[in-house]
């Protein structure tokens, strides 16, 4: 709504070129702006964006019947260099010029879904600032393993928040002990599948460097 956004839009301009710029346009249909305006706010919001998340919810009012894919084109051509779409249960979706994926979400004990969006985007940018990732999302030059891991640390960051009531994001150190546990899974998993090391007639030996 206006003057918030002009505001919003001239703050971002103002940036300098080392400042990295993220949006979530988090839409409010009830607000009662019309879509065409806040379709055409928020890609103005887009032009001077690095980093741009959507709810799915955000993406399906403006622009409906449209796929992630599809947007996230949109969003590149206006110089968006991440792209990514919170899907709920879904994951989300991530998207860069060259490429794009989908992960699937963190396991989470839903109590309250109040926050849980701010909660992502806050665990992305924490993420991508403690990986010194910044220059890399202002420079669109991204490895995909790279997103994909400041992705799980939103989706983490999400997971904790919907499992209490209110918009409570968590703490730095619940973010760390939940990625802790996360890694304990994936190594169990990890021990639990067939070894594809080839098996040795019994009674020999292994060497230092087999072992």
């Amino acid at each position: 709504m206006e003057p918030g956004a002009t505001a919003v839009a001239a703050a971002l301009s103002a940036a300098g070129p080392a400042t990295l710029v993220s949006v979530d346009p988090n839409v409010r249909p009830t607000v009662g702006v019309p879509q065409v305006e806040v379709r055409s706010r928020t890609e103005r919001l887009a032009g001077r964006a690095h980093l741009l998340k959507m709810s799915d919810e955000d993406l399906d009012w403006l622009y409906p019947g449209a796929a992630p894919e599809e947007v996230a084109a949109r969003m590149h051509e206006l110089g968006v260099r991440l792209f990514v779409v919170t899907l709920g249960a879904q994951g989300c979706f991530l998207s860069t010029s060259e490429w794009s994926c989908r992960i699937p979400a963190e396991a989470a004990t839903l109590v309250d879904t109040i926050g849980a969006g701010d909660a992502f985007m806050s665990g992305l940018l924490y993420a991508v600032i403690a990986d010194d990732g910044d220059q890399t999302v202002r420079t669109g030059v991204l490895q995909r393993e790279q997103v994909e891991n400041w992705a799980h640390t939103a989706q983490r960051s999400a997971a904790l928040t919907l499992g209490r009531d209110g918009a409570e994001p968590p703490l730095l150190a619940e973010l760390h002990a939940r990625e802790l546990v996360s890694q304990s899974a994936g190594e169990a998993v990890n021990s639990r599948r067939p070894s594809s090391r080839p098996v040795r007639p019994e009674g020999s030996s292994l060497t230092g460097a087999e072992l």
